[in-house]
This record gives C-alpha cells, sequence and structure tokens, in this order.
C-alpha cells in the first residue's frame, strides 16, 4: 500500500518541508501530518490513510481537520499553505486522493 501511495502520489512531491510534522496554533488547536511539501507546485500538508475499502469523500470530513491545521502552520512560521492532501490507498491497492483548497491571500499572520 505504501508503494502505491508512493507511486500514484508522492512521485508529484517536487521539495519535501517537513516530515511527522508536529502543528499547533498556540491555545487553540495543535496536530500532526505526515508531510509537508509541494504537490504539483502548491505548498500542502499531506496525511496518509489505508483503509479497508475505498471511501467516499463524505466520509472522511474527520480526515479534513489539516485544514485548521494548514491556517496554524501558516499562522506560526508565516507561510501560505494553499492545499491539504488525504492520500489513501485500500488494501485492494485502489489509490485515491482528496483535496481540500485552503483560502490563499498571502502569508497569513493570524486568523482562523
Amino acid at each position: 500500500m505504501a508503494e502505491v501511495i508512493v507511486d500514484r502520489g508522492l512521485n508529484r512531491c517536487s521539495e519535501v518541508n517537513g516530515i511527522e510534522a508536529v502543528l499547533y496554533y498556540p491555545g487553540v488547536v495543535a496536530g500532526g501530518c505526515d508531510l509537508i511539501g509541494q504537490i504539483d507546485g502548491k505548498l500542502s500538508i499531506i496525511d496518509f490513510k489505508q483503509t479497508n475499502k475505498p471511501k467516499r469523500r463524505e466520509w472522511i470530513g474527520d480526515y479534513f481537520t489539516n485544514g485548521s491545521l494548514c491556517m496554524a502552520h501558516d499562522a506560526v512560521y508565516g507561510t501560505a499553505i494553499e492545499q491539504g492532501v488525504i492520500m489513501m490507498c485500500s488494501k485492494d491497492c485502489i489509490y485515491q486522493e482528496f483535496f481540500m483548497r485552503v483560502r490563499n491571500t498571502g502569508t497569513r499572520k493570524h486568523g482562523f
């Protein structure tokens, strides 16, 4: 399953900025992500998931908590994360990607 994610998703990663990164916004939110990097030229927070069977987007709403982590990274580090990406592979090696676009208004210093 990991090989499928590497071959189908990570092959488009042109830059890695962090691995197993802990992200936080002081007093508001904390969490982690598997990778911070450039996917298709966009600065992204990326999580890898495995699943027993393929998922529909409406079933994985809780996976998109990395949206708040994008804003936390921006606020703490002065970046402008453009998207959250879930790279998922089922036990039958079916690969799926789910994107969450983050409104990019330039470098965000504060704000949720």
